[in-house]
Order: C-alpha cells, then sequence, then structure tokens
C-alpha cells in the first residue's frame, strides 16, 4: 500500500513538459488575420478569428511552413522565424491561386 502511494504521489508532482515552438498573429497583405500555434506536434490556425482548424507543420531552420486543408481549398504560410515575414498561398477548389505576402507577430519560439 505504501508503494502505491508514494508512485502517485511522485505522478502527481511530476511537471508536465509541453513543447510550444511557435505562436504567431499574422496580417496577410489582404487585411486578413491569420493566428498560428504550433503545441506538442499539433498546429491549430484560425481565420479572422473563425476556427481554430487543425493544420500540418514543418520546421526547417528558421522556417516555419504551416499548410491548411480546408473544404474550399488548401492554404499554405511560410514564415521567417526571425523576422515573421512570410508568404501565403491559397489555391482554392475552383481552380483560383491567391497570393500574398505576411508579416507576424511572432509568439513564444523554441529554438
Amino acid at each position: 500500500m505504501i508503494k502505491k502511494i508514494v508512485m502517485v504521489a511522485c505522478l502527481s508532482a511530476t511537471p508536465v513538459m509541453a513543447e510550444t515552438w511557435a505562436t504567431g498573429d499574422c496580417t496577410i497583405a489582404n487585411g486578413e488575420k491569420v493566428r498560428y500555434m504550433v503545441h506538442d506536434s499539433k498546429g491549430f490556425i484560425s481565420f479572422d478569428n473563425k476556427g481554430p482548424y487543425p493544420m500540418f507543420t514543418k520546421r526547417e531552420k528558421n522556417m516555419g511552413i504551416i499548410t491548411h486543408i480546408g473544404s474550399r481549398g488548401n492554404f499554405v504560410l511560410a514564415v521567417d522565424l526571425d523576422t515573421g515575414r512570410g508568404y501565403a498561398i491559397t489555391k482554392f477548389d475552383d481552380g483560383r491561386t491567391v497570393e500574398n505576402n505576411v508579416a507576424c507577430r511572432l509568439g513564444s519560439i523554441e529554438k
């Protein structure tokens, strides 16, 4: 019985280690607001305060690449994690493609 109590006490006292490697509040050149957060290898994105929606993420050196597959098309955001500057491409299911520059205010970034 004492072993069980000690084990439970050790488990409950252990801090939860979470890895948030990037957050950002972005403004696309067309005025649309985008927010993203990558946490524990899961990513979420919101567009003009609608969402959050799941997204795929990839990190290559100082670049974060975010992909959201939506109901009307695909959205890709590439952001420099040092400067917050980036580029967004949306390819709609009807064949239209919209490309814009992006400026992001970066939050937490794990190096």
